[in-house]
């Protein structure tokens, strides 16, 4: 079986197998924020999961603290 075949026969399979778990996890959930700065804001972002909100508040406030992160 040369390599062409192999991939035309077990492709589709494997692609179905996975599509389900890529398709949930590329979902955009809303996150309400409250950060302090110099003042405190309350904001909400949106992101596949809590660690990704956090990367994002992360690199739009620098240097900011999270007081409160929750999924809307």
């Amino acid at each position: 079986m040369n390599r062409r075949t192999l991939l035309t026969a077990f492709l589709p399979g494997i692609i179905g197998f996975a599509l389900p778990a890529l398709a949930q996890s590329g979902k955009l959930r809303k996150f309400r924020v409250r950060i302090k700065t110099k003042s405190i804001i309350g904001t909400t972002i949106e992101a596949r999961d809590q660690y990704e909100a956090v990367v994002k508040i992360n690199k739009r406030y620098p240097g900011c603290m999270i007081l409160n992160l929750k999924p809307v």
